[in-house]
């Protein structure tokens, strides 16, 4: 676990192919270390093999990662608290699955 002053929750709901362009960019972040809580919110498609990808190679890259899932969905307000309760960062920020980081 390293020490993090961000943390950034990606709340997931199906859209496997988005949701692995969007944790590819959050390479392109020049700040480390970093957290990401990975929150799959009831998925039937790829985000637990899209996460675990994620997952591995995050860990060469100084980046954190905390993976919930909900069994169904459970709404985004619902998913996005469960996930705030696992952020150990002092800023906090959220981005949909759908989002593309560009730079830092």
């Amino acid at each position: 676990m390293h020490n993090c002053d961000v943390s950034i929750l990606v709340l997931a709901h199906n859209k496997a192919a988005y949701t692995r362009r969007c944790l590819d960019s959050l390479f392109l972040s020049t700040l480390r270390p970093f957290e990401v809580v990975l929150v799959d919110n009831g998925s039937t498609d790829e985000i637990p093999q899209v996460f675990s990808d994620f997952e591995t190679r995050a860990a060469g890259e100084q980046i954190s990662v905390k993976r919930l899932r909900h069994e169904q969905n459970v709404g985004a307000i619902v998913g996005r608290n469960s996930g705030m309760e696992v952020m150990s960062g002092l800023y906090w920020t959220f981005v949909d699955n759908d989002i593309v980081v560009r730079s830092r």
